[in-house]
């Protein structure tokens, strides 16, 4: 899971069906599987989303 996570937050600066796209292309995941992984990536707490102390 952690190389999953780590090749999109190369990504970041993509919208979410690019991710997705990407991922289906260039590693031939289906769609079902992509979509999961963006979704989680972008729901993570990162350092330009995380909560204010």
């Amino acid at each position: 899971m952690s190389h999953w996570l780590a090749l999109l937050d190369g990504m970041r600066d993509q919208k979410r069906m690019e991710m997705v796209a990407t991922l289906k292309t260039k590693y031939k995941l289906g769609h079902g599987h992509a979509n999961a992984l963006v979704a989680y990536h972008r729901a993570r707490p990162g350092p330009e989303r995380a909560a204010p102390r």
